[in-house]
């Protein structure tokens, strides 16, 4: 049967490691259930990033995670690799892989993260470094 949701529904979220303004929606948790009892095995989430917002340089021990960038423009840290962000822009994060990212644009950045598995237990277990933005 699966979920079929809109957004909106759904209210933004100051997440830990998050600062500036880095809001983020969950929209799927592992583990929710639709009405057939079939459980997600995944976390869905959309974020928006106001200009400045960004996410503290960490890293997921057993989760990997897909971004896509909707609108907007920003900076990203994969590993040792800088990128730019732009909409339509996507990244693939591998587990144990250090990342960050940062809206150095004008406007808000909005982007999707497919995390697999969910991944939000104890922030402190997940940051490499307290408060500075990843990248610039």
């Amino acid at each position: 049967m699966g979920l079929a949701r809109h957004e909106l529904e759904y209210g933004w979220q100051n997440l830990p490691g998050h600062l500036n303004q880095a809001l983020t929606k969950i929209l799927i948790t592992r583990g929710e259930k639709d009405e057939a009892g079939n459980a997600a095995q995944m976390q869905f989430m959309q974020s928006s990033y106001e200009p400045g917002g960004y996410v503290e340089l960490h890293a997921h021990e057993e989760t990997e995670e897909i971004f896509y960038v909707i609108s907007g423009r920003g900076r990203a840290q994969v590993g040792d690799e800088l990128v730019n962000l732009e909409p339509g822009s996507f990244m693939w994060v591998p587990p144990h892989t250090a990342h960050g990212i940062t809206n150095s644009g004008t406007e808000p950045l909005k982007f999707l993260i497919i995390a697999y598995p969910q991944y939000y237990t104890d922030w402190q277990d997940h940051k490499i470094a307290d408060g500075a933005p990843a990248v610039k």
